[in-house]
């Protein structure tokens, strides 16, 4: 997605917000944009106010995973990995999850 695309949706996603800030979808959509923009730390804190109102949504768990993971925040990510496939046993992504657990170093990280 181009930049003038991701400040388009970002703009479109605040309004929608603006309208209804509990709806989880939308902040999930949020962090995805934010983190594409290269805003990690926002990104973080959209998925994690999505999963506060509805923890229950496997891709925003795993949209959280990949985040943190990127951070350096591994035994979050692992956390956040780890509820992917405990929601989603047939995510289309469980290989891919699985192989990132198994490849995870021990939890060293205290964020």
């Amino acid at each position: 997605m181009a930049a003038g695309s991701l400040d388009q949706a970002k703009a479109l996603l605040d309004r929608a917000l603006a309208l209804d800030r509990s709806d989880s979808l939308t902040w999930n959509d949020l962090g995805v944009v934010l983190v594409r923009r290269g805003q990690r730390s926002q990104g973080i804190a959209a998925f994690q106010r999505s999963l506060a109102l509805d923890g229950r949504h496997a891709d925003t768990h795993r949209n959280l995973a990949v985040a943190l993971d990127q951070d350096g925040q591994n035994r979050m990510a692992a956390t956040h990995y780890r509820a992917v496939l405990d929601l989603a046993p047939r995510h289309p992504e469980r290989g891919r999850i699985e192989a990132r657990l198994a490849s995870l170093p021990p939890a060293t990280d205290t964020r």
